[in-house]
């Protein structure tokens, strides 16, 4: 349940416009941009090509940056197989 509620506001708040994972140019700390028309959008990433990237650590070598889509794919898929789990087990 908490995996969907997670899930339903994600994919709320990209079709609405308030949340956004990419962007052009560099974004602010915090995340946090105020467009023209007043509104304030939140960007998952501060700057381009982020997400699906391999940066470097900064102790362990270079890790895998998912992408947002495949990401909430794998937690939702994650969250009913622990759902699952439970109902398996009694």
């Amino acid at each position: 349940l908490a995996t969907a509620a997670i899930i339903i506001v994600v994919l709320v708040g990209f079709q609405t416009g308030y949340l956004g994972y990419s962007q052009a140019e560099k974004v602010p700390p915090g995340g946090i941009v105020h467009l023209v028309d007043g509104r304030f959008k939140l960007y998952l990433q501060r700057g381009p090509d982020f997400y699906g990237s391999w940066p470097v650590g900064p102790r362990h070598g270079s890790y895998h940056v998912l992408r947002p889509i495949p990401a909430l794919l794998i937690l939702m898929v994650v969250g009913c197989l622990f759902a699952s789990y439970g109902r398996l087990r009694r």
